[in-house]
């Protein structure tokens, strides 16, 4: 698992790489209960677009972030088969769903 931070037009933007599974669990916590201090949920994007694989955890630490944050969790990228795990998982009142980082960048700098 990479993970890479970056801020863009005031968003803060963490990429991950890899899976986003249990495996990785201490790891993706870590980034981004760091990185969600302070911050707007509407100024924060998960940039899943290099995620390959989502497991129940990865669900699970959606949702943590959104409890946290107290809103929607802005999920770029995401790829078919990630998103297909996402929307089984019914969770689509507490995420917004964006086809790419440019899309959500986009959207949430205006």
């Amino acid at each position: 698992m990479n993970i890479s931070v970056q801020e863009n037009n005031g968003l803060k933007i963490i990429k991950f790489e890899g899976e986003f599974s249990v495996f990785f669990q201490d790891e993706i916590e870590s980034s981004i209960d760091k990185n969600i201090k302070d911050i707007a949920p509407e100024k924060f994007i998960l940039d899943l677009s290099d995620v390959n694989y989502l497991d129940s955890s990865g669900i699970s630490m959606i949702v943590i972030s959104a409890q946290k944050i107290k809103g929607k969790v802005n999920l770029a990228g995401c790829q078919p088969n990630v998103k297909y795990v996402l929307e089984l998982a019914e969770i689509g009142e507490i995420v917004n769903y964006y086809d790419s980082i440019e899309e959500a960048i986009e959207q949430l700098s205006s």
